[in-house]
């Protein structure tokens, strides 16, 4: 499989304190490398992330997965699992968010942007039109925000480099 020293990176086995987040991950994580195929296993795929959402059914990468797996050919199933990560996501305290403490595919907090535009872009193909200008301004809020936070990080590192530069010479 091309794809599995990428998934690999985020499997690290003995990570994990428990035999069910090992069955978790694994799952999750073989579906993760079937869903990078260039032909594409759909019912083992959703099999896969199905089993782990039976041990953890607040997984948001599996239901982030079988939206993404379902745009296309199911794209009703697709709006019910991006809704269903969309509102584990909301009950995430992003600003103290630590993507590499967690067992994710995906850094939500960097990623939720992406996450709502897709949602809105299949709701309107579908013509489900309430509420897409209130969840595309989400995404640009999110988005505007962290734009922010990149300029006040850029901003302290040119006022180091100074600090420093005046400090050498």
């Amino acid at each position: 499989m091309e794809n599995y020293a990428e998934a690999e990176k985020y499997f690290l086995p003995g990570k994990y304190n428990t035999e069910k987040d090992n069955i978790i991950c694994t799952n999750k994580y073989l579906g993760y490398i079937y869903s990078r195929n260039k032909k594409k296993e759909y019912e083992k795929i959703t099999e896969m992330y199905t089993n782990a959402l039976n041990f953890d059914d607040e997984d948001i990468d599996c239901y982030i997965e079988l939206a993404i797996l379902n745009e296309l050919r199911k794209p009703e199933e697709s709006i019910k699992m991006y809704e269903k990560a969309i509102g584990l996501i909301r009950k995430i305290d992003l600003k103290n968010y630590n993507f590499n403490r967690t067992r994710n595919l995906y850094d939500i907090k960097e990623n939720f942007p992406k996450i709502l535009n897709n949602y809105a872009t299949i709701r309107l193909r579908l013509g489900h039109l309430n509420d897409l200008e209130k969840i595309l301004n989400e995404a640009m809020s999110i988005i505007k925000k962290c734009k922010s936070e990149i300029k006040k990080f850029k901003d302290n590192e040119e006022k180091k480099e100074i600090f420093i530069e005046e400090v050498i010479y």
